[in-house]
């Protein structure tokens, strides 16, 4: 079973209370977990209206997902949240991750 933020007060606190890191094609937002709440972790992710409509929305969901696959994601004992940026519709996938594992690393996971 995939474990994802779904509450819109969860999601709230990754704006409030989160670390932030930002790359060219995402906005990453990190919260760690003890591990009794959650100890497999959590992922969300966010596509905002000024992306596009909601086809371009759901492709850059879509495309986030793989790159959270890709990077190992989920992550035990964090909540993890992708905000997407414009770039992320045409990036090159391997720009991407390697974008975001620095951008991970700042944060505090790899």
């Amino acid at each position: 079973m995939k474990s994802t933020v779904k509450s819109s007060v969860e999601v709230s606190r990754f704006f409030t209370d989160g670390k932030k890191a930002v790359t060219p094609y995402v906005t990453i937002f990190l919260i760690e977990r003890s591990q009794y709440d959650h100890p497999r972790g959590r992922t969300c992710v966010m596509a905002g209206k000024k992306l596009g409509n909601a086809v371009t929305r759901n492709r850059a969901k879509r495309r986030m997902r793989a790159l959270i696959s890709d990077l190992g994601g989920p992550w035990p004992g964090y909540d993890v949240a992708f905000l997407a940026r414009n770039r992320v519709l045409t990036a090159n996938h391997e720009e991407m991750c390697n974008a975001c594992k620095k951008a991970l690393a700042k944060v505090g996971i790899q």
